[in-house]
């Protein structure tokens, strides 16, 4: 029978709706009622989202804001899983999206990652006003390290290709276990966290098959303290998410800035809202075509302009950091509720190595506003802020 329970609980639409009212049921446990939040703070759209606004709702007018930092198109999300969701009912699919403009549309004001996501959120029929708040880090000055080489046993010669964060499917480390035949024993990959179930097995295959794999390395996901210090030892960063889905085209991902807090030229595909960041600011290099063959070329290039790329990533660190980049958020906060003391955050997500939600917190710190974090997980230690109070219910 088509219309079966199962099929209605894997339908795209109810499962949104039910993780968004799951999440208020589990913020209504809580949250202090006692508090008169002035403002809530919502990470994410579908879940967190819905939960802020029916929230809000019990409080005295508070000041509501979206973060937006996902893609709202699920069949052009980046996981495997999500996508062939949206495929089972394009009808669904097409409602999820504008169910998730609709809750925007009921935000004071949104910030967003990219331009991508704020440009879509326009095309869904969301009005409200929408800010670019990119993912920057904190401006640092870092030692270049040598973990990486001791761990590895790499050589001072070795050139250190760092993919960083999760690597996905369609996200370039199959692309660049296939390069590296292609380039000479210097050249090793190495990827700063681990790979996806669905993609594990295929990589490691894949690198014994080219007879790569005492070139190619994975750490595991380290300590979220530890990205930016082992960031800066790389040669060259791989931000490598291919143009093959929207939310890849229109995506500024942390790692992007991850190289350039670190000031390590960085590698995107054209085609990409990446490359047009690269481009723009000359913090790297942008590769034509997604093949082997135009990820060494690219390579090629990088090293020998390598002086100048590091001048202008160096450059451009000075620019692209939380310092510059959150007055935006100060500035409304400023202007649009200058008295607030009090914050609710709902983030029903994994943040324990949210290092966006980090920087939120500290720049209300700023205000001296204390904030009531409403998230699964305790947070990393280097990931928690002392104006906020974390309830979780997951161990």
């Amino acid at each position: 029978m088509k219309n079966s329970s199962k099929e209605i609980r894997n339908d795209l639409l109810f499962s949104r709706l039910k993780k968004g009212m799951d999440a208020y049921r589990i913020t209504l446990e809580y949250i202090d009622f006692e508090c008169d939040y002035d403002i809530v703070l919502a990470h994410e759209t579908y879940t967190s989202g819905l939960a802020g606004l029916y929230v809000s709702e019990h409080f005295c007018n508070p000041l509501k804001i979206l973060d937006v930092v996902e893609y709202p198109i699920f069949k052009e999300r980046t996981s495997i899983s999500l996508r062939e969701m949206a495929f089972q009912s394009l009808i669904s699919c097409n409602l999820t999206s504008l169910y998730a403009a609709n809750v925007a549309n009921h935000f004071d004001y949104i910030f967003a990652s990219s331009q991508g996501q704020i440009d879509i959120m326009r095309n869904l029929g969301c009005n409200v006003p929408m800010e670019l708040l990119r993912n920057c880090r904190e401006y640092v000055e870092l030692e270049k390290g040598s973990y990486l080489r001791q761990k590895y046993n790499l050589s001072s010669d070795d050139i250190i290709l760092l993919y960083s964060n999760r690597a996905y499917s369609n996200c370039g480390v199959e692309l660049m276990v296939s390069t590296l035949p292609l380039l000479d024993e210097r050249f090793k990959l190495i990827v700063l966290g681990d790979v996806v179930p669905e993609l594990y097995d295929n990589v490691i295959l894949l690198a014994e098959q080219l007879q790569v794999s005492y070139r190619f390395f994975i750490t595991d996901m380290l300590d979220p303290d530890l990205v930016l210090p082992i960031t800066r030892e790389a040669d060259i960063a791989l931000c490598l998410l291919e143009p093959v889905i929207d939310n890849h085209k229109h995506s500024l991902p942390n790692r992007i800035f991850d190289a350039v807090a670190a000031k390590v030229p960085v590698l995107g595909f054209d085609g990409t809202e990446i490359a047009e960041f690269i481009k723009r600011y000359n913090v790297g290099k942008v590769i034509p075509k997604t093949t082997p063959e135009s990820i060494k070329e690219t390579l090629i290039l990088t090293i020998r302009d390598m002086v100048f790329l590091k001048k202008s990533v160096n450059n451009a660190s000075k620019i692209f950091c939380w310092e510059s980049e959150e007055k935006k958020f100060l500035e409304y906060l400023q202007e649009a509720k200058p008295s607030a003391t009090k914050c609710l955050l709902i983030a029903v997500k994994d943040i324990r190595r949210n290092d966006r939600i980090r920087r939120l917190l500290s720049s209300l710190n700023k205000f001296d506003i204390s904030v009531d974090v409403i998230t699964p997980y305790l947070p990393f230690e280097c990931m928690r802020m002392p104006n906020a109070t974390y309830k979780t219910w997951r161990k």
